[in-house]
């Protein structure tokens, strides 16, 4: 099955939803700078794991929740 193929502004907001929606504590966090790569990994996604930035919490307090997160987006999008 292949990926849905969206652009890079949908893909970093649709995650930063979905991240949010995990805790109430991650309401002011967000994915950040998704880069394209030239070729598909070895996965076939086409993108780069995202950074996370955080406001009131340190950013590692979500980073297994958003490693969840970007797992699924990563298998399941590619950006254009």
């Amino acid at each position: 099955m292949g990926r849905e193929i969206i652009n890079s502004v949908e893909l970093q907001r649709l995650m930063t939803e979905a991240l949010q929606a995990v805790e109430d504590d991650y309401k002011d966090c967000q994915f950040t700078g998704i880069i394209k790569y030239l070729e598909p990994d070895d996965e076939g996604c086409n993108w780069s794991p995202p950074g996370i930035r955080c406001s009131g919490i340190p950013g590692a307090v979500c980073k297994a929740d958003a490693a969840i997160v970007t797992k699924a987006f990563r298998a399941k999008y590619n950006i254009k």
